[in-house]
């Protein structure tokens, strides 16, 4: 995964940290100030963290699944690549076989024509 990548991904995570733990401060003040009985409170605060779980969770599915796929993309990169290496190596290889082969004969013919 490049830099770019992991640093886009970084970010996206801390996006949704941030924005979930903000989420579940303003419920919970809101909450604490609304004129409401303690059972009320209580229970609401129970349903709101519930809530806010399950968003986390959905949250962590979702940066996983964007992590896994830049993993995925950055392995299929690396083979793609090392595909094109190999050919090359070898088309390189097979190149200075011939050029060797070319220059071996005309060592020899220049040596017969002496």
């Amino acid at each position: 995964m490049t830099d770019r990548t992991e640093h886009r991904v970084g970010q996206s995570n801390n996006i949704v940290l941030v924005s979930l733990i903000a989420g579940m401060a303003g419920a919970a003040i809101g909450m604490l100030f609304a004129p409401r009985s303690g059972r009320e409170t209580r229970e609401r605060l129970k349903s709101t963290a519930e809530d806010m779980r399950s968003q986390a969770r959905q949250g962590y599915r979702s940066a996983r699944g964007t992590l896994e796929q830049g993993v995925d993309q950055a392995r299929k990169a690396k083979d793609e690549l090392t595909d094109v290496a190999s050919k090359a190596s070898n088309r390189i290889k097979s190149d200075a076989k011939d050029t060797a082969r070319d220059t071996r004969r005309a060592v020899d013919n220049a040596k017969e024509e002496e």
